[in-house]
């Protein structure tokens, strides 16, 4: 008999019947880590790069084809976001875009708490994007509310958007970066507009262009939102502390 090292269950087979744990398990050497490295990079070009060159031509209908089960070749959602905004924050360091940003936003300072915030925001890439996303969800929910869709599988949809927008995002702080010229960055910016909405529109199977001016007010009100609710955090928060 043996003894599970899961859950220390006796068994005499060669996978434990209650956890599914192997009886036997290699040690960790280095032929265990390339086996690990081949595994993982292997995976990512299956996974990553699909979804990333499913996103670049026909992102509206990859999505709605993963939501409807078409999951095996499709890169997680989540995790694509989070490894498309490590990046995207990574090259921003790299490039020193967060000083820059931040002296152009003392220029343009309403409420200093707002600044902060918005610092925040910036720094913590994931966390502003999983609010951004949520807001657009949630609009999205709203306003198709007759289409077939809940909020979560929008919350999906979104997500892989975005995910791919800091891919955008980081080819509009390389340009801007070599070439001294921050139009590239700003188009990146304004690109978003464009992209949200013909990946919404493309997803809810909408060809007409009505359609797309719909779903780009649909971003555009989200976006308004989301800054609002900080302008708005920010100014109450500097209240506060005056009357205090």
């Amino acid at each position: 008999m043996k003894i599970c090292k899961n859950c220390s269950n006796n068994f005499d087979t060669k996978f434990c019947p209650y956890c599914g744990t192997c009886s036997t398990s290699k040690r960790i050497d280095k032929h265990y880590l390339l086996h690990e490295i081949q595994h993982g990079v292997f995976h990512l070009e299956n996974g990553f790069f699909y979804t990333t060159k499913e996103l670049l031509t026909n992102p509206g209908n990859s999505i709605r084809r993963f939501i409807e089960g078409d999951r095996t070749k499709h890169f997680k959602p989540i995790g694509y976001l989070v490894a498309t905004s490590i990046l995207y924050v990574f090259i921003k360091h790299l490039f020193h875009f967060d000083e820059l940003l931040e002296l152009q936003n003392k220029d343009k300072v309403v409420s200093e708490t707002y600044l902060s915030l918005l610092n925040w925001a910036t720094e913590h890439q994931n966390y502003s994007n999983l609010f951004e996303i949520i807001f657009l969800a949630t609009f999205t929910t709203i306003l198709y509310r007759k289409k077939e869709y809940n909020f979560f599988e929008y919350f999906v949809l979104f997500t892989y958007l975005t995910g791919f927008f800091m891919l955008i995002g980081i080819l509009g702080l390389s340009f801007t970066y070599f070439t001294n010229n921050r139009l590239f960055f700003k188009f990146s910016e304004y690109f978003g507009f464009i992209y949200f909405s013909w990946g919404l529109g493309k997803f809810l199977s909408e060809n007409k262009w009505t359609a797309y001016i719909k779903t780009f007010f649909v971003y555009l009100i989200s976006v308004i939102s989301f800054f609002g609710l900080l302008l708005l955090s920010g100014i109450i928060l500097d209240y506060i502390k005056i009357n205090m």
